[in-house]
């Protein structure tokens, strides 16, 4: 029940940004793959403010048909998403992406979907089942928009590739 929680949690970032980019159809058939990612998280900043203490230990990782990807965590007890997106990904060896980011997204219980453009990078490395290292940093106009995660190596495919 809290996979199935975790994931209609994370349903509104994703169809928040397939609306911004123009699509008129929502849904899992925009998804290339989708995977809910466990482990711990150790950093995170909303523009600029430290809010490690509400990180929870999920990041959930989407890839869209149209080539946009998003590295999503959690705050809080469900109460704010934050979403990484990008469409530039290299390996520039294995074990390791980077996804060039050019947005974040905060999706609230309490406040309307605030979208800010910015430039930065996520760096993953490391492999799905023995743990993955993600470090992600968006640069703002209202400040650096942060996230730091260690993976367990506990994943869940919601849509594989």
């Amino acid at each position: 029940m809290k996979n199935r929680l975790i994931f209609l949690l994370f349903s509104l970032p994703i169809l928040v940004s397939t609306r911004s980019l123009g699509e008129e159809q929502l849904g899992l058939d925009l998804v290339r793959y989708m995977v809910n990612i466990y482990g711990k998280c150790i950093g995170a900043k909303l523009a600029g403010t430290v809010v490690t203490s509400k990180c929870q230990g999920v990041v959930v990782d989407v890839a869209y048909l149209n080539g946009r990807r998003n590295l999503i965590g959690m705050l809080g007890e469900g109460e704010m998403l934050i979403t990484f997106s990008g469409t530039k990904e290299t390996n520039p060896m294995p074990d390791k992406y980077e996804l060039q980011l050019d947005r974040v997204t905060l999706a609230s219980r309490n406040r309307p979907v605030e979208e800010v453009a910015g430039s930065g990078r996520c760096t993953v490395f490391g492999k799905l089942s023995e743990g993955l290292t993600i470090l992600c940093l968006l640069k703002t106009h209202s400040g650096n928009y942060e996230l730091a995660f260690l993976g367990n190596g506990n994943v869940k495919w919601e849509k594989k590739k």
